[in-house]
């Protein structure tokens, strides 16, 4: 309980009794108290499970982003470009998770139940052994996948879905 406190001023009061907000005004941090008794009782406690308000009320009352955000401190210039940083390589590895499934379809479509949804993309038939087997052409040779299962479906799983 105290190591929480002891935390929370401890963050700000390393940097003097005066700090800069977002938008470069200086402010007394000691006018943060306020903020920082309503976030400490409104918090659960490990020891109890319960908030301070709630123990001592019976209800936890409503927490006012906005009121609280307006009087917080922006303790390193960089956070922002670094957030900001971090959610382009997030974007960047989410647009590339979804070229390389739009890649790989073909694979996934001849290993899926419900292969009918891929039947059009093959169009000449092989035999292997005693079964045929449809073979995918395509123009892009990105199209292709570079299995060869991934290429070729069993055209007896295809009359099963119609096809």
């Amino acid at each position: 309980m105290i190591q929480t406190l002891k935390d929370m001023l401890r963050r700000y009061c390393s940097f003097g009794t005066k700090f800069k907000d977002g938008k470069g005004y200086t402010h007394n941090w000691v006018s943060l108290f306020p903020a920082w008794e309503f976030a400490y009782n409104s918090s659960v406690h490990d020891t109890t499970g319960f908030t301070p308000f709630e123990l001592e009320k019976g209800w936890v009352p409503y927490m006012p982003k906005e009121a609280v955000l307006s009087r917080t401190v922006v303790l390193h210039p960089t956070a922002d470009s670094f957030r900001t940083m971090m959610l382009k390589a997030e974007k960047k590895a989410s647009d590339s998770k979804r070229e390389a499934q739009r890649f790989w379809q073909p694979l996934r479509c001849a290993k899926s139940s419900g292969p009918a949804r891929c039947a059009t993309a093959f169009s000449a038939e092989e035999k292997a052994g005693n079964r045929y087997f449809q073979r995918q052409h395509s123009n892009n040779p990105a199209a292709l996948p570079l299995f060869g299962l991934g290429a070729v479906i069993d055209t007896r799983l295809l009359s099963l879905f119609g096809y």
